[in-house]
């Protein structure tokens, strides 16, 4: 039988408190996604480095699969989502590629054997201030040491019509709905430095520039020291 250390037990308490209390809004916001593909040529405005080694994608998407043209040919994949239906029309037929099911707060892999994880336009879907530091910790923890973890998180300047919900925002139209919190630069820097994380670019980016004021993003790359 596996024996938890103290921080393991932490972390699986909150993890199971926000199962619990968010259940709902998660599912739904799985739903939304299912059901209307998004971003499916991938990011045009983010800067990612050749990537090699180990990567993985956390909360991969419709978008996962236009990260292996920044790979070499030594360089292997791993694409995680919570939808297996959204991973079924996705996953690449390709030997460097591993498609699994799996949650950003609980990541199932061991400690440090990844060289570079991505969690693209998914901190934003996560309620609650614990639960979203969680994920930033669970990144971490898969990464080697003097790896680096890239984020995007939505930060738009105008606000699209919304129902408040537990410190974010619930958007509903004909497809469903879906929770978002809007971080700033701050926040974001705040949970990478909270997870052990040394932040080596911060700044805003927009996605579309004829859409300016609704596709302002956050971007974040952060390195595991050592």
């Amino acid at each position: 039988m596996k024996s938890y250390s103290s921080d393991e037990e932490v972390k699986e308490d909150v993890y199971l408190s926000c199962i619990e209390k968010y259940s709902t809004i998660l599912e739904e916001t799985i739903s939304y996604y299912e059901n209307r593909p998004y971003r499916i040529r991938g990011w045009q405005s983010i800067e990612v480095e050749r990537l090699r080694g180990l990567v993985i994608d956390i909360g991969s998407g419709y978008a996962g699969k236009s990260l292996l043209k920044l790979g070499g040919k030594d360089t292997r994949f791993v694409l995680l989502d919570l939808s297996w239906r959204i991973l079924e029309k996705t996953c690449p037929n390709n030997p460097r590629v591993i498609c699994i099911a799996g949650d950003a707060m609980k990541l199932p892999f061991i400690d440090k054997i990844f060289d570079t994880a991505l969690m693209l336009a998914v901190v934003h879907h996560i309620p609650g201030r614990e639960c979203r530091l969680l994920a930033f910790q669970e990144a971490q923890r898969v990464l080697r040491h003097g790896g680096y973890l890239y984020v995007t998180v939505w930060n738009p300047l105008v606000l699209p019509k919304s129902i408040e919900f537990e410190n974010g925002l619930i958007l509903k139209d004909e497809t469903g709905q879906r929770y978002i919190h809007i971080l700033d630069l701050e926040e974001i820097k705040k949970y990478a430095e909270s997870a052990g994380l040394e932040v080596v670019t911060l700044e805003y980016i927009t996605e579309n520039p004829r859409k300016p004021k609704v596709t302002r993003n956050v971007f974040l790359k952060a390195r595991k020291p050592g």
